[in-house]
């Protein structure tokens, strides 16, 4: 909340030190108190981890400390434009993309042998679709402007399906499908075990509860190990394997009750942990065995299995969950259910609503219900366009209109890394192009005997008006007709003599060519006093009122209009062949206009292209397809405008992140 000294508009002057005083002490208190919050929030934040720290090395000082080892596996959806759609891009993820993690497995059950495949998609159909995410710019739910991965509240991100080839057959007991539980699938790099699952055939629904598994491990009775998963250390001990085929586990300090094969308990620390089998050594020679899971979630999910609609009916083991959706195609043919395909599906749903994923962060941090996600080995990382923070940057060229007293200097960079600072509009004297002393001159004479150049005028030539031209920005500083020489000066590179000759005709003094950018330029020299001179701006060979434009390094160019009225318009332009997905060029406009004695300069919004208000700051920012970057800062009188153009298309890419556990 902002606060303000001297609301009922009285001025705080020199010598009122009594306002002054209070002022003052009103900053140093809310500064120091400032300072002790974050740093008393820092403190406290350090000693936790310290803590934590201390408990897990004192963990595993005392017992080895094994690593489960994964193995990440990832795959990039790249060339995102601007508000193009991820689905859009990669309708749907395979095993062609994660070999590893989404590779066809096989599952035995007591109800046979099938082949199961496993898929992502990000883009549905008419009837079902998935909106999966948007590259965006422009504001998010804190006020900040950047580019982000965008959903809107409430649609779906994706969907995560698997198809059983023959279908996933068990017998029916007592509405049990006995021979489901307690069996593994491979899930995105996962090993997940069904650890329940109930039909009710009256209602045509089918409950399951399944776990993914963090670890996977085999211990002796007494057997005491630890596990390091990231930030957490699982301590297990094995109390006792009884001959009633029950084990008892302490996890954490935390001790179960007695579990067979194919329980599952929740500890109070949120652990799920679970047994799958018992090695009894019943000759007395050995040590009894369990193999055990320590998994992160539980999920319990219900669907009627007769029609192909999603259903809100899931749950995990810590909450309710409203952002995820649940489908199993199945069918009950006498005293044996088949499960055909399941699907789940996450909705888009964070504090505020809508989700924006800032370039590095991931879908999972952004979540209200990161556990919709299942299983929770997986990601999507928003890397974006390479833009970062609205600076210059690698791999773009700055165009610059840069503020004088009364109008605009230009800075722009030619296609050939020659960089530029030239005067470029003034509302001094008369709004013209130039510095209100100089014209600048972008528009060629009509014929070679009219001369509007004149001595210490500014003016562009260009060899091309496409990418592929070569921009030059020169003045005519002079002519020594002795000797006959022209002088001009390059704005960059230096001073030009250029020897001429005479041509003979009525009223022109001589002609010649000078070479700018190793390209050629006509020059015709009046015999008047002063000696005007009309040069062939474009490059072309004639003069018949053809324009220069500014060609910019990464194939961009700037077109000037003339000036009408109290306004000038001008356009970026950017040719369709730099853009991956486009048969037209993009155009940008903008606007130059005329106030009193000072010129202002604005972007409106058009197409992609939406300008938006930084918070607290006198700043828009805005972003095209092509990925050229609007920058305009905001004055009482006159604005400036920075433009960040890439030296190629900009592209935003998502990868989907796997932590692969089956290699376990």
């Amino acid at each position: 909340m902002q606060k303000t000294i001297g609301s009922n508009g009285r001025k705080i002057s020199k010598g009122n030190n009594s306002i002054k005083k209070d002022l003052l002490q009103w900053k140093l208190h809310h500064w120091v108190s400032d300072f002790l919050k974050v740093n008393v929030t820092l403190l406290i934040l350090l000693f936790v981890l310290v803590l934590i720290g201390v408990q897990m090395q004192s963990i595993c000082d005392r017992l080895p400390c094994h690593t489960p080892k994964t193995v990440e596996d990832e795959y990039t959806i790249k060339g995102l434009e601007l508000n193009e759609k991820v689905g859009d891009k990669a309708p749907t993820i395979s095993s062609a993309h994660l070999s590893r993690s989404m590779a066809d497995a096989i599952i035995r059950t007591g109800g046979g042998v099938t082949k199961y495949s496993q898929y992502i998609r990000f883009a549905g159909d008419g009837r079902d679709p998935i909106a999966s995410g948007t590259a965006f710019f422009g504001r998010d739910r804190r006020g900040v402007v950047n580019d982000y991965l965008h959903f809107n509240a409430k649609d779906d991100i994706y969907e995560y399906s698997v198809v059983f080839e023959k279908g996933l057959h068990s017998a029916i007991q007592n509405n049990k499908l006995t021979d489901f539980v307690n069996q593994p699938l491979s899930l995105l790099g996962d090993r997940v075990y069904i650890v329940d699952a109930t039909v009710d055939t009256s209602n045509k629904k089918l409950t399951l509860k399944m776990v993914d598994t963090l670890l996977v491990d085999l211990l002796a009775e007494g057997q005491e190990k630890a596990y390091r998963i990231g930030s957490k250390v699982y301590e297990v001990k094995v109390l006792i394997i009884d001959n009633n085929n029950q084990v008892k586990f302490i996890v954490n300090g935390h001790e179960t009750k007695n579990l067979r094969k194919g329980d599952v308990v929740i500890l109070p620390d949120q652990t799920v942990i679970g047994v799958t089998e018992m090695l009894l050594n019943e000759a007395g020679e050995g040590a009894d065995l369990v193999k055990f899971y320590v998994g992160s979630t539980m999920l319990e999910a219900t669907d009627k299995y007769s029609d192909t609609d999603l259903s809100y009916d899931m749950r995990s083991h810590r909450a309710s969950l409203h952002s995820a959706k649940v489908q199993y195609v199945g069918a009950v043919e006498g005293t044996t259910f088949t499960l055909s395909s399941m699907k789940f599906r996450a909705e888009a749903s964070s504090k505020q609503g809508d989700i924006y994923i800032p370039v590095g962060g991931s879908l999972r941090q952004q979540m209200l219900e990161p556990d919709a996600m299942f299983p929770n080995n997986w990601d999507l990382v928003y890397n974006g366009f390479g833009i970062g923070d609205q600076t210059r940057r690698q791999g773009t060229v700055p165009l610059e209109f840069a503020t004088t007293g009364g109008g605009y200097n230009l800075f722009f960079s030619n296609s050939q890394g020659v960089s530029y600072t030239i005067p470029f509009i003034s509302a001094q004297n008369t709004f013209s192009y130039g510095d209100g002393k100089r014209l600048l001159h972008f528009t060629e004479a009509g014929s070679s005997t009219i001369y509007p150049i004149t001595k210490n005028d500014i003016f562009i030539v260009t060899s091309q008006n496409n990418g592929r031209g070569t921009t030059n920005v020169l003045s005519y500083d002079g002519i020594d007709t002795a000797t006959k020489r022209l002088f001009f000066r390059d704005w960059a590179l230096g001073q030009k003599i250029v020897p001429y000759e005479t041509t003979g005709v009525a009223g022109q003094e001589g002609k010649t060519m000078f070479n700018a950018g190793g390209h050629e330029y006509s020059v015709f020299i009046s015999s008047a006093v002063g000696n005007s001179v009309a040069v062939d701006l474009n490059g072309d060979g004639i003069l018949s009122g053809g324009e220069a434009n500014i060609v910019l390094a990464g194939g961009g160019r700037l077109d000037i209009n003339a000036i009408s009225g109290s306004s000038a318009i001008l356009q970026l332009i950017v040719p369709a062949r730099l853009l991956r997905e486009s048969r037209t060029d993009e155009a940008t406009q903008i606007t130059i206009t005329k106030n009193d004695y000072s010129v202002d300069i604005d972007v409106p919004n058009q197409g992609d292209l939406q300008l938006t208000a930084v918070a607290n700051k006198d700043m828009l920012l805005g972003q095209t397809k092509f990925g050229t970057l609007f920058q305009i800062t905001r004055r009482k009188t006159t604005s400036g405008l920075f433009i960040d153009f890439p030296r190629k298309q900009a592209l935003a890419s998502v990868t989907i992140k796997v932590q692969n556990r089956l290699t376990q």
